[in-house]
């Protein structure tokens, strides 16, 4: 298994924005509360993209949970950005989905007001 991890971060408006990419297993997890209690501040939100994440194992999410409390961190600050995030969240933090994610199956339903109907069910105006 390739064990590459890394964690790229910036400040913007007192926000904390962290990128994670590569296997996120117990020495990831061990690595990224190292550095959440290195580099937060105690002020502001921090927000996580785990797009890049290659693969979260159920180890290292099982520690990062049970450790994140060494964060220094408000459960209530941190916003996990992506599908992976659910698989991270701690007790107390919330997960962003990008509108990409979030599967939009909604499926057409006309009233017969839709511009340039297509579908055959357009009103018959007198």
């Amino acid at each position: 298994m390739n064990n590459f991890f890394s964690v790229d971060y910036r400040m913007s408006k007192g926000n904390m924005h962290v990128d994670l990419e590569g296997c996120f297993d117990t020495s990831a997890a061990k690595q990224f509360i190292t550095f959440l209690s290195s580099f937060y501040r105690g002020e502001g939100r921090v927000f996580v993209d785990t797009a890049k994440l290659s693969l979260v194992t159920e180890h290292g999410a099982g520690y990062f949970k049970e450790s994140f409390s060494h964060a220094s961190v408000f459960a209530g600050n941190l916003y996990l950005k992506g599908q992976r995030g659910f698989s991270l969240l701690p007790q107390g933090g919330r997960v962003i989905l990008m509108k990409s994610e979030v599967a939009s199956e909604k499926k057409h339903v006309c009233s017969g007001n839709c511009k340039e109907c297509k579908c055959g069910h357009r009103k018959k105006t007198s």
